[in-house]
């Protein structure tokens, strides 16, 4: 059983550094649940008979020091591999950036239980999204 997760969490949206610090807490805690979900369904739901779990989408926030939140490194110590570990930076800028924030890295797959991979961007018309397309392989036993 391969348990697949796509997600968005909270945007960085803001105008006051109260704001900002909510954005921060609201993706931390968005991960807390979806690292007790996948426990749930590992443990109780398929009794052990889970052998992967992915995880990806935009989670508004990079592992590059740009922002204060710990969501990247929740994932991480959680066991989860990071496939943009050893990514160089511009080559993983999945977001264009805005007049507010420089191009970054908001796009992230993370697995676990699978042979480890890493991520690579795709490019595709300007047009289509604000963010580059993102893709991993993996193999399933």
């Amino acid at each position: 059983m391969l348990l697949v997760y796509s997600l968005h969490l909270k945007s960085n949206l803001s105008n006051s550094e109260e704001q900002t610090q909510l954005n921060y807490r609201l993706r931390e805690e968005s991960i807390r649940q979806l690292l007790a979900h996948v426990e749930q369904m590992e443990n109780v739901v398929f009794e052990g008979r889970v052998s992967g779990v992915v995880i990806g989408g935009d989670f508004n926030t990079n592992h590059d020091g740009q922002f204060g939140d710990r969501t990247i490194a929740m994932m991480v110590e959680a066991g989860y591999d990071h496939t943009w570990d050893g990514v160089a930076r511009e080559d993983r800028l999945t977001w264009r950036g805005s007049n507010r924030f420089e191009p970054t890295t908001f796009d992230h797959f993370f697995t676990k239980g699978i042979e480890k991979t890493q991520a690579r961007m795709l490019t595709v018309s300007d047009e289509s999204s604000d963010h580059w397309p993102v893709e991993i392989e993996i193999r399933i036993p």
